[in-house]
């Protein structure tokens, strides 16, 4: 939260609350594909958000969101990224890139 608010504060004009809000759910969920195994655990945490029914959102949030916890591992690839009429790449790039960041400094933290 603390990296959205201060990446925020920079960039006003690329500010969408919903991408807000996918950003938090993401650094609560990138790490359910651990129940399933350490080795690539953002493919199986990607894997379970996509397929499962997750009421209080729609088809392509959850698209996003499994995009986002997918890629917050390992390279990204542009190509990769999901097309979508919600939100445009240059909205959401930046989220993707703030929940690798987090992710980074809380694994440096434990």
């Amino acid at each position: 939260v603390h990296l959205y608010n201060q990446w925020q504060a920079q960039n006003p004009k690329l500010v969408h609350p919903q991408l807000e809000a996918l950003l938090k759910w993401a650094a609560l969920l990138h790490e359910v594909g651990l129940s399933i195994n350490h080795t690539g655990m953002h493919r199986h945490s990607a894997y379970i958000l996509q397929n499962t029914n997750l009421p209080g959102f729609n088809q392509e949030q959850q698209i996003l969101l499994a995009a986002m916890v997918r890629l917050h591992r390992k390279a990204i690839k542009l190509e990769e990224l999901p097309r979508l009429n919600l939100f445009r790449k240059k909205e959401y790039l930046p989220m993707i890139q703030l929940l690798r960041l987090g992710a980074l400094l809380n694994n440096q933290r434990q």
